[in-house]
């Protein structure tokens, strides 16, 4: 052999070695994953692909060619056709042969010799592009069969050796004709015709998945289109169908583990929908084992929060164009049924259906549809009905929305004391002691769940935090970093609810403070009322102080009762007009809800119309409220001041039995004065505040407004 053609061997030896490998970025996805790779002995032989291989480097003896222009017109069409099905099956012919590639990816070209009649040579042009896809096609074929390229890949490419068979039985009836000397390069052409349509869709197919680098639900989207596009042409179409329905098998396992069990089975990241991450580090959380200090301070707002809302996400790049208008429906699907796994292993599972692919029959669609519905009542039975979702949203009605509120009195007068304190020092376990001795001694005591209420200790007040909430709402801008007023216990006191998995998707973080946000205006205006019933108190003791200056103090009671009156309409009106209506309308919705998703939606619709109706989510009318709030409370310190004020000067006038008389009488009043004087909460600032704006600028006259001491 010459020196020459050892130099072409060896050069065709690394470019088949080269197109034999992955590319780069492929060697990257093989360090981050272990993978099955593919044996190394077939890199290194060469001759096992179907592509083509030059002649040149064959170590047998190459037979002589004889010079076409030496040759008549018929006997060169024979060896013509001879070449033609010699380059159809990957082969360099003798008159024919295929030129290097530049690259993996380009386009065969094919080398004609030149002294070629010219009508065989137009007609060898018309079929050679056939040869062209059948090398794109192959060399698709041989490159994506490897593991790094997934399922979906891996099962187009059976499919596209299926019908690559046919087109070898195909060649082989040619073979024969051309044996028996009926095949001239004019039939041969037009046998070849439905041919070459259909390896020209394969290969553009191919070619875009190749480009693209797609795999898994984005390759079967290119399936998808192609399989639209070629509705006209019958062979070709039916060729699109049958590679679909190949490529579509591995994935609809996937969706069929999904849909029937809540299990993700995807481990070349094919699937349309992915687990988070981190994840384990959720079920950690749920599972309730000890978590570092701080992860277990965001933990409430993590598990419940994150497993439904991030734990399970859509992956749109892997999503098929069929299955777009049902994405949202098999998430949920499998979503319910994860949830179920998790909380009940004795639940039985329907039987799962094979799910084909079928172009004009709707029937995979309906088999989501149906497990959909069968997912969507297990997770429903299992949350309303297992763990009696309606009897803690009625525990949590009680105690936030303050229904049967008789142990909130008890705990007002309990707690008086604790809760005059600046919130920095104030004991959250006294104050729940405090809080469980007061649901042991009132109706709340028959509630099964009350052991799950907590107290909760807020670092700053309602209207901090309903700021806070409406700026950030208001076209996403980051909320206002606001002074810290170190507020009291009243101003910061809120409750807390304990909620196991999985009703904890129903009841999660954003939920509760929606729900702590409503019980903390009631609470404070619960609190307003039970001032200026002191108030009334000291009236009775002080009409007795026969008096000019008692006398002039009733036009006054008179104004602190008409306040008395106004707190306790406002309340009824958030109790009687808002709430209870509203709860009602949701509590009612549960019974005919289909899926856990309509009813976190309509959860938090309740809750949203309850703080819109309550005046929580307008700043103008919270600034009202805060300011008549804090002038209520302001008057009923004055009337518990001028009242002590008129009654000791009066008993020091009396004789000591008609004296001792009347202290005792107003003893009660007094008692409770003091224990409710108080700082004064961030509400009394709105006194001087009209709008949103003038809310924001109060913080920093707050210092001023305690200076006064007006006391809550």
């Amino acid at each position: 052999m010459e020196d020459g053609d050892l130099n072409a061997q060896e050069s065709c030896l690394e470019r088949l070695q080269a197109l034999a490998s992955v590319d780069p970025e492929l060697s990257k996805k093989r360090s981050k994953q272990p993978l099955n790779l593919l044996p190394q002995w077939i890199y290194e032989r060469p001759y096992l692909s179907l592509d083509y291989f030059p002649s040149e480097i064959l170590t047998a003896k190459q037979p002589s060619v004889l010079p076409l222009e030496t040759l008549p017109l018929n006997a060169q069409e024979s060896l013509i056709v001879q070449d033609i099905l010699a380059c159809l099956q990957g082969n360099d012919g003798a008159y024919i042969k295929a030129l290097p590639l530049k690259d993996f990816r380009s386009v065969r070209n094919f080398a004609i010799d030149e002294k070629m009649h010219p009508s065989l040579m137009d007609t060898v042009k018309k079929i050679l592009p056939l040869c062209s896809h059948y090398s794109t096609i192959v060399r698709f074929v041989e490159e994506r069969s490897c593991f790094e390229y997934g399922l979906v890949i891996q099962a187009l490419c059976e499919g596209i050796e299926c019908f690559l068979r046919d087109y070898w039985v195909l060649l082989c009836q040619l073979e024969r004709q051309y044996s028996m000397n009926q095949l001239g390069i004019s039939r041969l052409l037009f046998l070849l015709q439905e041919t070459g349509y259909l390896f020209t869709h394969v290969d553009r197919l191919v070619t875009n998945i190749s480009t693209g680098g797609c795999t898994g639900g984005a390759a079967l989207s290119l399936i998808h289109e192609s399989l639209r596009s070629t509705a006209s042409l019958d062979q070709v179409h039916d060729c699109m169908v049958f590679l679909m329905r190949s490529a579509c098998a591995p994935f609809f396992e996937m969706l069929k583990k999904w849909i029937y069990r809540g299990v993700i089975c995807d481990p070349y990241g094919e699937f349309f929908i992915a687990a988070a991450a981190d994840a384990a580090l959720s079920k950690e959380m749920r599972s309730g084992e000890r978590l570092p200090s701080h992860i277990a301070a965001a933990q409430d707002y993590i598990d419940c929060a994150f497993f439904w809302d991030q734990n399970y996400t859509i992956v749109r790049t892997q999503l098929p164009a069929f299955l777009e208008a049902r994405a949202e429906k098999i998430l949920k699907t499998g979503k319910y049924l994860n949830v179920v796994q998790q909380c009940d292993n004795s639940i039985k599972f329907c039987d799962p259906e094979e799910i084909n692919f079928s172009e004009t029959d709707q029937n995979f669609m309906n088999q989501i549809d149906r497990a959909h519905a069968f997912a969507s009542k297990s997770l429903l039975q299992l949350i309303i009905k297992q763990k009696d979702l309606k009897g803690i949203l009625k525990s949590v009605k009680r105690y936030f929305l303050l229904d049967q509120a008789d142990f909130i009195v008890h705990f007002m007068d309990a707690a008086a004391s604790e809760l005059r304190k600046p919130s920095s020092i104030i004991s959250v376990q006294h104050l729940e002691s405090l809080l469980e001795l007061a649901l042991r001694t009132s109706s709340a005591d028959s509630d099964p769940y009350k052991d799950n209420l907590r107290v909760s200790a807020a670092n700053c007040d309602l209207i901090t935090q309903m700021l806070n909430v409406l700026q950030v709402a208001d076209e996403g801008r980051p909320p206002e970093t606001m002074q810290d007023l170190n507020p009291t216990g009243l101003e910061a006191f809120s409750l807390d609810y304990k909620v196991e998995w999985p009703v904890s998707l129903v009841i999660n973080r954003l939920v509760l403070d929606r729900y702590q946000m409503l019980f903390r205006h009631l609470f404070y205006c619960r609190h307003v009322e039970r001032h200026l019933s002191t108030s009334w108190a000291m009236r009775k003791a002080a009409r007795r102080a026969n008096t000019a200056a008692a006398l002039k103090l009733n036009s006054a009671f008179i104004l602190g009762q008409r306040m008395l009156t106004y707190i306790q309409h406002f309340q009824c009106y958030m109790t009687f007009e808002v709430i209870e209506p509203t709860w009602h309308q949701f509590f009612q919705y549960l019974d005919k809800v289909d899926n856990i998703d309509d009813l976190l939606d309509a959860h938090m619709r309740c809750l949203e119309v309850c703080l819109d109706d309550c005046l929580l989510t307008s700043t103008d009318l919270l600034a009202v409220v805060g300011k008549l709030n804090v002038v209520c409370v302001n008057f009923a310190n004055f009337l518990n001041k001028m009242s002590a004020s008129l009654l000791d000067d009066t008993c020091e006038s009396m004789p000591m039995s008609s004296a001792a008389s009347m202290m005792s009488a107003s003893a009660r009043g007094l008692g409770t004065r003091t224990t409710n004087q108080q700082h004064p909460s961030t509400l009394s600032r709105v006194s001087s505040t009209s709008s949103s704006s003038d809310l924001s600028i109060a913080a920093s006259s707050t210092s001023d407004v305690r200076k006064k001491g007006c006391c809550l």
